[in-house]
């Protein structure tokens, strides 16, 4: 049951948990906004104004969240505990930014883009170390960090899959087919299972999109992949 409601504004998309500072982040599409809740107390401790309409954030671990703002094709960097904005940086080569994955073991921040591509970006200056082909209208990033993959689901039915070297050396291992529409996911970090979420997908027009399509949903499914095996 619904233990308590906390009103963030319109069009809420991307949410995440960050232990290290008790907050839940979560990006707002109509208010251009990322707010920070304070977990304890069920309260906006901030809202962050920011220069489009965001996607998929994302944390470190060490106080800093990450968020893809799709509509200027760019990432902003905030401090969680003060709520201001450390840095906006351009995603050279990335049309529509949506899925956001942070890998703390290697400290590489994967933005996934609409137009069939991947970034591989520093946290600490915004600098593209990669950029690798994956599918169109991707809405997701996974990293398997005990596996050494980060997975990039896209709309088009296609699962694509990367292997991380040492030294920024990365490379698509396979790709893998899915479902149309199936461009979000999560991962079960112990087994490698991943949960791909698809449904009765309709294609209709949307200009601002790459391609002039946007993917909408009759009802929903949940599918199962090993890619690892």
């Amino acid at each position: 049951h619904v233990v308590q409601q906390i009103p963030i504004g319109k069009d809420d998309d991307g949410i995440v948990a960050d232990p290290r500072t008790g907050t839940v982040i979560v990006t707002v599409g109509d208010a251009k906004s990322l707010v920070i809740v304070d977990a304890a107390t069920a309260r906006v401790a901030h809202t962050v104004d920011l220069p489009g309409e965001p996607e998929f954030p994302a944390v470190d671990g060490r106080g800093k969240a990450y968020v893809n703002v799709a509509s200027t094709s760019q990432m902003a960097k905030i401090d969680i505990a003060s709520g201001r904005i450390e840095a906006v940086w351009h995603l050279p080569g990335c049309v529509s930014p949506h899925g956001l994955a942070y890998d703390h073991r290697t400290g590489r921040l994967f933005t996934g883009c609409a137009n069939s591509v991947l970034l591989v970006v520093d946290p600490k200056d915004g600098r593209v170390a990669a950029t690798l082909p994956t599918g169109p209208f991707s809405d997701a990033v996974v990293v398997d960090e005990a596996r050494h993959r980060v997975f990039c689901p896209n709309g088009n039915g296609t699962l694509t899959v990367i292997d991380e070297g040492p030294d920024d050396a990365y490379s698509v291992l396979r790709t893998i087919p899915t479902f149309l529409g199936a461009r979000s996911m999560t991962i079960d970090p112990r087994s490698g299972e991943l949960f791909v979420t698809y449904g009765d997908t309709q294609i209709v027009s949307a200009p601002h999109d790459p391609g002039g399509l946007r993917f909408g949903w009759a009802g929903a499914k949940v599918a199962t992949f090993m890619p690892n095996n």
